[in-house]
This record gives structure tokens, sequence and C-alpha cells, in this order.
């Protein structure tokens, strides 16, 4: 009679129903789990880089205005709409106001050259107007951000610059609000700060 000799290593036992119904209990409860925290990490860094990218945009564009009002305005003139041809003139015989705002206003350096800053297309520029006439404007700010002048509750017309006097020398007010452009996220900064032109 032949003998079997049986090896217990050689059995393969598979899951059992139970086992395998708990592993997808399991599965099923931790990757949406996985997937929430993932995704709200995700939202959490894209939302930091929106804060960043307009805290940054907003910055250099404070410091291109302040530094190029400080470095270069030597006085400034009233911007007047010539009503025979429509197109608005320098007149360096007047000062900007109180309450004018940069569509009332040019600064002038010390060359001759006017220039000013503005919103437009929800975009800080500037615009120079040379002495011989020639007319250029740069846009600061990029596309992935919107400017709007800032608005409180005390002040009907908004503004990005405005001239006001106190005792010599005008103060000249800077103020705007810049957010990120888009619809989901739209961190929002303001800045407001003031600086009295030196007249020479």
């Amino acid at each position: 009679m032949q003998s079997r000799s049986w090896n217990k290593f050689s059995v393969k036992r598979g899951f059992t129903l139970i086992e395998t119904i708990t592993a997808v209990g399991v599965i099923s409860l931790v990757l949406p789990l996985t997937f929430a925290i993932f995704f709200v990490i995700l939202r959490q860094q894209a939302q930091f880089t929106a804060l960043k990218t307009v805290k940054s945009e907003s910055e250099n564009a404070l410091y291109q205005i302040k530094n190029t009002i400080k470095t270069s305005a030597t006085k400034t003139c009233k911007r007047i709409l010539d009503p025979d041809s429509g197109v608005y003139k320098i007149d360096c015989t007047a000062t900007c106001e109180e309450g004018d705002d940069q569509d009332k206003f040019y600064f002038l350096d010390s060359h001759g050259n006017a220039f000013r800053f503005f919103i437009e297309d929800e975009k800080i520029a500037s615009e120079s107007v040379l002495i011989d006439g020639t007319t250029n404007v740069y846009v600061i700010t990029s596309e992935i951000v919107k400017v709007f002048p800032h608005t409180s509750s005390s002040e009907i017309n908004p503004y990005l610059v405005r001239c006001t006097y106190q005792g010599i020398n005008p103060l000249i007010d800077i103020n705007f609000e810049l957010s990120f452009n888009s619809q989901s996220y739209s961190p929002r900064v303001i800045y407001k700060t003031k600086l009295r032109l030196n007249s020479k």
C-alpha cells in the first residue's frame, strides 16, 4: 500500500467572504477621506499662492508709484480738456487742487515731461507725456490680478491718486484695492499711503 505524505505548507487558503467585505468597507471609508484631505491641502496651497501673488503685485505697484513720484516729480500741473479739440492738455500755470484725482492733474519732472497714474481695464497704468508731445502708456499690474480704487463708506468718489494740500507742498494720497483674478478664490489687499511732494 502506497503511503501519501502531506505537506502542510502546500495547502493554499483564500480570503473568506467576511474578510473581503471588511477590506472593501475599510477602503471605501479611507479612500474618500484621503482624497478630501488631499484636496483641502491643494486648495490651501492655491489660496496661499494667490495671496502671495496679490501681495507681490500690490507691493510692486505701490513701490513704482511712490518711487516715481518721490524721485521724479517736481510739481503738479492741471489736466484740462480742450473743448475745441476734445483733447486733454497740460496746464502748468495751475497746480492740483485739494480733492483732485488722477484724472485732473499730472506730475511734472525736471525735464518738462508730465506723467500720471490711473486705473484702466482693472489694471494700474502710467501715462507719460514727453515734452515733444509723445504719449506713452505703461501697464504696471499683470493679467492675473484685478485692481479697483478702494472706496470707504465715507468716500463718494473712489481714486487711485489724489492731491490734497497741507501747507506749501501738496500731500499725495495713494489708494487702491487689488485682488486675484479668479472666481473660485479672490484674496483682496488694500493699500493706502500718503507722501508729500517736495517741489523743487
